[in-house]
This record gives structure tokens, C-alpha cells and sequence, in this order.
């Protein structure tokens, strides 16, 4: 999660935790990666919307936050989603 805007910490009095701006994902495998930053908002588009390479995680991040050990040419990649029909 990415905390970086204080002004909407609307449940940090009531739970304690702030709100976080974007959520990030990333599914690796031996030879395929795929990662998401997705905004934390009610109006979202599709999943293939927030699609983005670790590589850019990393840069948006910083390596230290994602933390992510794969090779380089897995980092660069940026892979589809294919949901099931109906999805």
C-alpha cells in the first residue's frame, strides 16, 4: 500500500491505520510476472488499466518498498491479464 496523502486519513482516528492512496500487486512465477498499482478510488477502471512492469513499481516505489528479487528481463516485462469471461 502506498500512504502519501494525509488529508484523507479518514480512519486513522477510528482505526488507528491512514488510508492508503494506491495498492500494488505482483504475482511471479519461474518465468512470467505480472504486477498492478491500482488507486484507491470508487471509480476504477478495468484491471488491464493498472497493469505496469515491477520495473516501474520499483521506480514509482523505490526497491527497497517492493522488494521484488527476480531478473532483470522478468522486471521489464509487462504482461495481459486474461480474466474468464464474464469478469
Amino acid at each position: 500500500m502506498v500512504y502519501s496523502d494525509s488529508a484523507n486519513d479518514y480512519f486513522l482516528t477510528s482505526h488507528g491505520i491512514p488510508t492508503p492512496e494506491y495498492f500494488w500487486k505482483v504475482i511471479l512465477s519461474a518465468d512470467k510476472a505480472i504486477a498492478w498499482y491500482i488507486p484507491n478510488r470508487s471509480d476504477l477502471a478495468s484491471l488491464d488499466s493498472y497493469l505496469v512492469s515491477i520495473a516501474d513499481l520499483e521506480a514509482k516505489l523505490g526497491v527497497a518498498m517492493v522488494g521484488i528479487d527476480a531478473p532483470e528481463s522478468l522486471k521489464a516485462s509487462l504482461a495481459t491479464c486474461k480474466l474468464p469471461a464474464g469478469r
